[in-house]
C-alpha cells in the first residue's frame, strides 16, 4: 500500500486496508512498520519507510532521486 500511494497513510487506513486479526490493534502496525524502517536502514536500501506530518510513505532515498 505504501509504495502505491501518492499520499501519506495513517495507521488507521492502513488498518482499514489490511482487515485481518493482525491489523487490530494500531501498535501491531506500527511496530512492522518501524522494524521495516529499521531493516532497510540496516541493508542500506536504496529506498525507506518513513513516518511524515499525519502518516507513513515509501520513498527513494534522496541521493538517489532524480
Amino acid at each position: 500500500m505504501l509504495f502505491v500511494s501518492d499520499k501519506h497513510l495513517g495507521l488507521k487506513k492502513l488498518k482499514d486496508i489490511l482487515k485481518s486479526d493482525y491489523s487490530d490493534n494500531l501498535s501491531n502496525i506500527e511496530n512492522v512498520l518501524n522494524e521495516l524502517k529499521n531493516e532497510y536502514i540496516t541493508l542500506n536500501k536504496l529506498y525507506k519507510i518513513k513516518f511524515v506530518a499525519d502518516g507513513w510513505t515509501f520513498t527513494t532515498k534522496s541521493e538517489y532521486s532524480l
